[in-house]
């Protein structure tokens, strides 16, 4: 039996508990074959299962430890339980194997910013721009750091260049108006909420935020449209009735 490749299949098919289930014989049958126990680890994690999948991970990198991946996911199992230092050595440790992976200095450079690294973050996330300018993930969290520096032009900056790789980015649309916000210019930022909101219509949030803005600009009544569609779209949120009240 093909366990690797019937495991594949279930992962792609979102049955991760008869993945668990196969590669759990493939284990007993085969224990030294390091890639059953990443297998094992990955579709744990989507089960939300993390501890587990960290000791499958571990065992992977006993038995090989000159594989990126498992460095990989584990440090995204290590950022799921808030463990943040421990993920950025694996993310280094992932680098130092495969130093062309885009998405391990994207990570390592979030866990940085988590941890107040924040000169090594930005360094982290210009080497992911470097090495996938279509990344737009990393325009969006190095914009992030910018805004935390109060330098709010060169966020904006960053967020467009987001946009020209993934022109729908409802998160970068999103962050384009906390930027407007924080320079008060609270029209441009509706108008990017508006934006982000015609891509993610069901993110309470959004609608949440752009009654906020609506209120610097006394929009009384536009403000009653965003609480409405707030309780429409979440009708146990008590904070949509209080401040449509």
């Amino acid at each position: 039996m093909d366990y690797e490749k019937i495991a594949n299949e279930y992962i792609d098919t979102g049955m991760y508990k008869e993945a668990v289930n196969l590669l759990d014989t493939a284990i007993n049958n085969h224990p030294r074959k390091s890639d059953y126990y990443y297998l094992r680890g990955y579709a744990l994690d989507e089960l939300n299962l993390h501890e587990d999948a960290i000791l499958d991970y571990n065992r992977a990198i006993e038995l090989n430890a000159t594989d990126d991946i498992y460095y990989y996911m584990r440090g995204i199992s290590e950022i799921y339980i808030g463990r943040y230092k421990e993920a950025e050595v694996d993310f280094s440790r992932a680098i130092s194997l495969y130093p062309n992976y885009s998405n391990s200095y994207l990570l390592r450079g979030d866990m940085r910013v988590e941890l107040e690294k924040f000169s090594e973050a930005a360094n982290d996330f210009y080497k992911a721009i470097e090495l996938d300018p279509e990344k737009h993930d990393a325009y969006i969290s190095l914009g992030n750091l910018k805004n935390q520096a109060e330098l709010h032009e060169e966020a904006l900056e960053c967020y467009d260049n987001a946009l020209k790789v993934k022109e729908d980015s409802d998160e970068a649309h999103y962050r384009k108006a906390y930027t407007y916000k924080e320079l008060r210019e609270y029209e441009k930022a509706i108008s990017e909420l508006d934006k982000a909101i015609i891509t993610a219509p069901e993110k309470v949030d959004y609608y949440k935020k752009r009654a906020s803005l609506k209120e610097e600009l006394k929009l009384y009544e536009d403000m009653l449209v965003d609480y409405n569609k707030i309780i429409r779209l979440c009708p146990d949120d008590a904070e949509g009735y209080s401040y449509r009240a």
